[in-house]
């Protein structure tokens, strides 16, 4: 796409970092802390303009909410009335611990599952305006 201003912002929290990825050039004010944006699974019903895409990743000890909750923070800084087609999905890693049992070190190997949480930022156009 000709002229996509692609940019990358990433925020973070010890447990869940995010990143977004803007898809215009215009510009949009954040919204308050007081305000809430819409979360949803599907499409919507309402006239709206896609601004961007917003994705979190989760360590092992991430729930799935607390992922969720990082892309509504991510689209709320970016000016986002809503993030449409939100998904959780979960991927799996294999983790090496070393443990000493007496004088031998021994590793251990196992397995980790850590979501990683997909929408897109959208404003509100027409008479859905917020």
């Amino acid at each position: 796409m000709l002229g996509l201003l692609i940019s990358l912002v990433f925020t973070g929290c010890a447990r869940t970092k995010g990143e977004f990825i803007k898809l215009s050039t215009d510009i949009y004010p954040p919204k308050s802390e007081a305000q809430e944006i819409l979360l949803i699974q599907n499409g919507i019903d309402r006239s709206y303009k896609e601004i961007g895409l917003v994705k979190a990743k989760g360590n092992r000890y991430t729930k799935d909410e607390e992922c969720l909750e990082k892309i509504l923070q991510i689209a709320k800084e970016a000016g986002a009335d809503a993030v449409i087609k939100a998904h959780v999905e979960k991927t799996e890693r294999l983790v090496s611990r070393q443990i000493t049992a007496g004088k031998f070190p021994m590793s251990r190997k196992y397995k980790v599952k850590e979501p990683v949480c997909e929408g897109t930022a959208v404003v509100f156009t027409g008479n859905g305006a917020r």
